[in-house]
């Protein structure tokens, strides 16, 4: 077996980690039992005819974790990020679509991204997508079918670098990109509740101290003796869309007050996006939407989306001058005992791993961003986009006034 070493290193900051490639494995190709016929999808109307083959598939074999691969969550993400995007903004559709006489069994959800002269392949989706995969079918071709898809990337499509960010370790990317010459970025964890054993949330409840209980039981009765109090779970209603607004704002003023700078909430299509989501009858993701409030003001929210045993805890927030209330977490037990109610065994909080989740947590996966450059410019880009770089950015924009952080986190986001 012939093996080719190739070493990417950069050391643009003192103290930051090289990044290097990883060891590529080449040997002897398989012919396939069956053809595989790779197209490219880059148009809106030949994505649209896929839905009901692309929800066929989805259905047999689709994983836990891919609601953000599901065929509604892209659509919508379309609508908002594509369609209600600029011509300069807009990424251009770049699905690899395989199928096998006839048959679709593979997807790999792609835009095409251009920015100072690069071409850059990256999953659909984002900013709002929390994870990224391809979507393959239950065969034992499914390896084979998988580095064909690569390399038809690599070779047909031509790109100067393929950037795949929130790759889950237990993914199908992940699984089969053993072969694959890429680059890790940078690695996140994101941590999850395990439900699968609590028969009732009174199980739940007593794995916590009889004084944990206590006083939380106090709260909640205080809280609930508040002027016109509520606690709300809903779906699918012009409410969870006023909640999901809330939510957000409520989001953006934590942002504020500790001077963070989140490429998604930065984006100006990511409020539209949450309201169409969490409102969608046609096409539902199964959005759950969850608040406390009090005298008509929210002070805690949550959005989150279920698919199959998962639910997905995608935002959530609680208004920091109601600190005292301890809302946040009188809201995040209602959505718990939700979920046992609704046979949901875990409840994935996604990445990055803040103290907060961390609290509830019974474990934790990795994510990683990867690449793989292909060019000059591919390299380059992939430098820029470290983990190294992003953070010293982060950084940076938080010691800039209120208005240049504006501008400047724009910038950024346009660029990385």
């Amino acid at each position: 077996m012939l093996t080719l070493k190739t070493t990417l290193e950069t050391n643009i900051f003192d103290g930051f980690n090289d990044l290097k490639l990883k060891t590529i494995p080449l040997g002897a190709s398989t012919i396939p039992r069956k053809k595989l016929h790779l197209t490219c999808v880059s148009e809106a109307r030949d994505f649209f005819a896929l839905e009901h083959e692309w929800d066929e598939l989805f259905a047999r074999s689709g994983l836990d974790h891919q609601v953000f691969q599901s065929y509604a969550w892209l659509y919508h993400w379309h609508s908002v990020f594509v369609e209600g995007a600029s011509q300069e903004e807009a990424p251009r559709l770049a699905l690899v679509i395989g199928r096998v006489d006839g048959q679709l069994v593979m997807v790999w959800p792609l835009v095409e991204r251009r920015s100072a002269g690069v071409r850059t392949i990256e999953w659909m989706g984002a900013p709002v997508s929390q994870y990224g995969d391809v979507i393959l079918a239950q065969h034992r071709d499914q390896k084979r079918w998988f580095e064909a898809g690569l390399a038809f990337i690599k070779t047909q499509m031509k790109p100067d670098t393929l950037i795949l960010n929130k790759v889950r370790e237990d993914g199908q990317f992940a699984r089969l990109s053993e072969t694959s010459n890429f680059v890790r970025l940078a690695t996140q964890q994101a941590p999850y509740l395990d439900l699968s054993h609590y028969e009732n949330f009174e199980d739940f409840r007593a794995a916590y101290s009889k004084r944990t209980r206590k006083t939380r039981s106090r709260k909640r009765r205080r809280f609930m003796e508040k002027p016109a109090a509520t606690a709300e779970i809903l779906s699918e209603c012009a409410r969870a869309g006023e909640i999901a607004l809330g939510t957000l704002a409520i989001k953006r003023q934590w942002f504020e007050g500790r001077n963070v700078v989140s490429r998604a909430f930065i984006s100006t299509q990511f409020d539209a996006f949450m309201k169409r989501i969490v409102t969608a009858k046609n096409r539902s993701v199964h959005a759950l939407v969850s608040a406390f409030s009090f005298d008509g003001q929210l002070v805690a929210g949550e959005i989150g989306f279920r698919h199959k045993s998962t639910y997905f805890s995608h935002v959530a927030a609680y208004d920091l001058n109601h600190a005292r209330l301890s809302a946040g977490v009188l809201q995040f037990e209602d959505t718990i005992e939700h979920c046992i109610k609704c046979d949901i065994h875990t409840i994935d909080l996604l990445a990055p791993a803040d103290p907060y989740k961390l609290e509830w947590a019974t474990g934790t996966v990795r994510v990683d961003d990867v690449a793989i450059p292909l060019t000059a410019k591919g390299y380059v880009a992939t430098v820029l986009r470290s983990g190294c770089v992003q953070t010293f950015m982060r950084k940076s924009a938080r010691l800039l006034p209120d208005l240049l952080r504006g501008r400047i986190a724009g910038l950024v986001t346009k660029v990385l």
